[in-house]
Order: C-alpha cells, then structure tokens, then sequence
C-alpha cells in the first residue's frame, strides 16, 4: 500500500501504508472532493456571468 499523496503528513507518517483507516487522510479527500466540486460550479458559474455580460452589453446599447 502507498500512502496518501493528500495528506501533508505523508513524508512523517509512522503507520505507512494504512492511509485507508487514518482520520487524516480521510478528511483531507474528503476536503479535496469538496475542493474539486467547488472549482467545477465556479468554473460553470463563471461561464454563466460571462454569457449575461454579454447579453446584458447588448440590452445597453444605445443602437438596441
């Protein structure tokens, strides 16, 4: 078994190899799970303002 490349502890880590049933390493894919899932709804939101900024450039303009 290999340890976790998440967890900030991995290089001083006294139990290797049991990374399945550390807390710490649980926790921290949960919070990179999170992390990912977050940057994934940024990402689509961001491309969302992006097509409003559009329209809404549009709906201003003096020549509408």
């Amino acid at each position: 078994m290999s340890k976790s490349k998440l967890c900030p502890y991995r290089r001083h880590c006294l139990s290797a190899g049991t990374c399945e049933t550390c807390d710490f390493e649980k926790t921290f894919v949960n919070l990179h799970t999170k992390l990912q899932k977050q940057k994934a709804k940024n990402k689509l939101l961001q491309e969302e303002n992006d097509r409003l900024r559009e329209r809404i450039d549009t709906l201003t303009n003096p020549n509408f």
